[in-house]
């Protein structure tokens, strides 16, 4: 499966959740609670309120890639 939004990088490294171009504002630390399966997340085109810090990828112990 290729898809010009999941990187080259993540094709092997587990779940994809792309959420790129969402409108996103903001994400809390338990924004993620259940999806700790996912490897890549892409949240590319959003328009982020403030800088996000790490905390609010907390539950997500997978996470190898971050767009």
């Amino acid at each position: 499966l290729t898809h010009e939004l999941i990187k080259e990088e993540c094709y092997d490294a587990g779940r994809v959740l792309i959420l790129s171009s969402n409108n996103l504002f903001f994400i809390s630390p338990n924004q993620f609670e259940g999806y700790g399966d996912i490897a890549c997340l892409n949240l590319s085109g959003n328009g982020f309120s403030a800088a996000l810090n790490g905390t609010e990828f907390s539950l997500l112990p997978n996470l190898t890639y971050l767009e």
